[in-house]
């Protein structure tokens, strides 16, 4: 008997980038400033990046701490209705949104094909 696949659930508005903005300051080995000034950036979601760190904590994912979207699936899941396979990419917040409206265009096309 197969063995039914982990289901989780995150809020939609959740599958974002946030601003990362920061004043940074850049010095050499004697301490003296080289550079300082504003740092403008994105990161993921907090509430994703929390589901993220649930999921490698329970096994699911390896995060890569490394570069973006480097994350490996190592025990399949599924997330918002999409299926995760073993050794699949688990990209970041902003690209997941992009992955969730195909998945729901092509369930709503599914839908009314069935319905003709």
């Amino acid at each position: 008997m197969k063995s039914s696949l982990k289901q989780f659930k995150l809020k939609r508005s959740y599958f974002t980038s946030v601003e990362d903005n920061k004043y940074v300051v850049l010095e050499n080995l004697v301490s003296k400033i080289i550079i300082e000034g504003d740092s403008y950036g994105i990161k993921d979601h907090p509430e994703f990046t929390n589901l993220r760190n649930k999921l490698e904590k329970q096994g699911y994912i390896q995060i890569e701490r490394g570069w973006w979207n480097g994350d490996r699936v190592i025990k399949p899941f599924s997330l918002n209705g999409i299926k995760f396979k073993k050794y699949a990419k688990f990209p970041c917040a902003s690209a997941l949104n992009i992955q969730l409206n195909i998945y729901e265009q092509t369930k709503s096309k599914q839908k009314i094909k069935s319905k003709a």
